[in-house]
């Protein structure tokens, strides 16, 4: 991830993500710039929020749960209070 627009052709980002992945030393890389992180985070107002209290000086999303604070309300709605363990019952690790 770079905060900058990758402008380089040689190599384009997709050109070196796969350059780094055929070395093998990490299973898949993706090579992501400034504009795809603004598409991605346009997209996906949750992870604003997250992403946003993680950087410093960043405003959070007004009207948007965090995926943390979504699962905070939602256990919290069950008595006796609904665990992960509970939601995951029965589903194999990939």
């Amino acid at each position: 991830m770079t905060p900058r627009e990758w402008k380089r052709d040689n190599p384009t980002r997709i050109d070196w993500a796969k350059l780094r992945s055929d070395e093998r030393q990490w299973r898949k890389v993706l090579a992501m710039d400034a504009i795809d992180l603004q598409q991605w985070l346009e997209r996906c107002e949750a992870v604003v929020k997250d992403f946003a209290s993680e950087v410093k000086g960043l405003v959070q999303t007004d009207g948007a749960l965090s995926v943390r604070e979504f699962w905070e309300l939602y256990a919290a709605a069950f008595r006796p209070r609904l665990t992960e363990q509970v939601v995951l019952c029965g589903r194999q690790k990939p």
